[in-house]
């Protein structure tokens, strides 16, 4: 998703938000699935890497 004018803190906002409200979701690379990283992490792989978050 490519959304203009977001900053690094914007994404980390979002994703504590997922993390604090109870939500169920997913993050995965490739077959395997983690904890939702920092956005900084998450953000930091290449563009062409495999990740997902799934509510």
């Amino acid at each position: 998703m490519c959304v203009p004018d977001t900053s690094l803190e914007d994404w980390q906002a979002v994703l504590d938000l997922l993390v604090a409200s109870g939500w169920k979701c997913q993050y995965a690379e490739g077959e395997t699935a983690l904890p939702v990283p920092r956005a900084e992490a998450a953000l930091s792989r290449p563009d062409d890497a495999e990740r997902l978050v799934r509510p």
